[in-house]
Parts: C-alpha cells; structure tokens; sequence
C-alpha cells in the first residue's frame, strides 16, 4: 500500500518510524494489535543498505485495556444511577483524587474540585464541618470512616450526603491511602424531617383535643401509645403501657367487660368498635 510504500522511503532516507499500536486483520479475519518500529540499516561505511522492522503482538494486552475501558464505563454507569460517587486520597501526597459522580454532588462541574482535603473541607457546611472532619482524624486510628454531613452548592442548594471509606497503612501501620465513596442521601433526610414534622404536629392535636391514639400488636399483645394517652390515664409516660390483659385494673368490671367483648367480635371479624368505657386513672 502507498502507506508502507512512504513508510519504507523514510526510513531509507534515515528517519525511524514506529507505531504504538495498529490493528490489523489475520487471515480467517481475527483481530490483531502490533506495535511496530522500523530503522535504517546501515553498512559499515555508514551508507544505509535497508531497513528493519522490529514487531511486537499486544493483542492481549489492548483486549485488557478495552475491558478496563469497559468496566469502568460499566462503574461510572452505576454510580450515576445509584447516586455514589467515590474519591481516593493520597495522604502522604496530600492529592485528593474525584470523580465526576462526586463532583457533582457537591455542586461543581467535572473538574471543578480543587483536588486537596483541604478543598473538600471548605465545601463542608460550616455547622457539620468540624464534626466531619474530626471523623476523618478519627479515622486514622480506627482504620474507618462514616459520617453524614450537608453541603451547600455554588447556588445555594442544599444536600445531604453520606460517606464511608478506609484507610489503608504501609506495612510500618503509617496511613498511606484514605479511598472511599459518598451517596447523597438528601430525599431520605426530608423524609425523616417531614415525618418528624407529621408526628410533632399530630402530638400537638391530641393534647389540643385530648385525644389518645395507641398501636397493638397482636402476636405480643403490647402497646405503643401516643404521650396524650399516658396522660388520660395518669400513667408515667417512661413506663410501658399496660397489654390488654394488663388493664382490668384500670377500668371498671363491667367496662372492661365490654371492652374485651368488642375485641373479640373487631378480630373476629375484621370491624372496628366505638365504646364508651370509665376509667379509673392510676392516682385514683
């Protein structure tokens, strides 16, 4: 071909041409990856007599870096999908090593982090900062990290995010690497803190209507009871509330009576009961 054909006129005229990898199709139509060098031969008066070609199969080793290729791809993929992304930091060198994936959870562009611990620490919200990084110290000792902390982005977005990593010691025990990963674990905190929210407003309506709500669970027979409950009864809200056999002693005979009957026919069949019971409070 006319590219061989130039190849091997440069060569004679003195230049070394290589290639760090070319491909090329055998035969029965496999692929092949060869990396080549071609030089001037030159006889003992100095003149050039030809050229040499010096060539080395690398199939094998282009395959293993096309699976690489494509597992990282694969990783990157998955950390997209699963909100993770991962950081390796070099504690003797001090360069802190992210990915896209992480990079974006603190709000910045890929390549926008600055690249040291030191960095990372600024993007801490200031309120979690010190905690954060007293767990990274903490770390250094106990070979583990875990931790919650928020982040503020560049827009003022606010984020939750989560981290775990290890550190890993030279053979002295000296901390050589800290690598680890974080997820953002926003939607999860606002679910708490809305359900937080639910639960304290709903705390506050019973005591306004002095309405007591409780939970059975019929395979112990114990009850969860909501704090205006313990105090309809006059009972020490650090104590357990009484289980169903537990309560004759609070209610008049033929209340109770009434009440374990009403039970009986709600789990028979499935319906609820409405009653009007007298109660005597624990104080009397």
């Amino acid at each position: 071909p006319i590219y061989w054909r130039e190849i091997h006129r440069r060569c004679l005229a003195g230049a070394i041409e290589r290639d760090p990898g070319e491909r090329f199709l055998r035969s029965g139509g496999a692929e092949q990856w060869v990396r080549w060098e071609i030089q001037p031969w030159h006889r003992p008066d100095g003149s050039i007599g030809g050229i040499v070609l010096f060539s080395e199969d690398i199939t094998q080793q282009r395959r293993a870096e096309q699976g690489l290729r494509e597992s990282e791809e694969r990783l990157r993929l998955a950390q997209q999908v699963a909100r993770i992304g991962t950081f390796e930091w070099n504690i003797q060198t001090g360069v802190n090593r992210w990915t896209p994936e992480l990079e974006a959870m603190y709000g910045l562009p890929t390549g926008g982090f600055g690249g040291t611990e030191h960095d990372w620490e600024n993007l801490v919200h200031p309120e979690d900062r010190a905690a954060a990084v007293r767990q990274v110290q903490l770390a250094m000792e106990t070979g583990t990290f875990e931790a919650e902390w928020r982040v503020v982005w560049p827009d003022g977005t606010l984020r939750w995010l989560a981290g775990r990593a290890r550190v890993f010691n030279d053979e002295a025990g000296k901390p050589l690497r800290l690598i680890g990963a974080n997820i953002d674990i926003t939607e999860g905190k606002q679910a708490s803190e809305a359900l937080r929210r639910s639960e304290a407003n709903l705390r506050e309506a019973q005591g306004v209507a002095h309405l007591g709500s409780w939970y059975r669970d019929l395979r112990t027979d114990a009850m969860t009871c909501s704090e205006e409950l313990y105090r309809i009864w006059g009972l020490d809200p650090k104590l357990p509330f009484p289980a169903l056999k537990g309560q004759d002693r609070f209610y008049t005979p033929e209340s109770f009576r009434r009440l374990s009957a009403a039970e009986q026919v709600a789990l028979r069949d499935g319906t609820g009961y409405e009653l009007d019971l007298e109660l005597v409070r624990a104080d009397g």
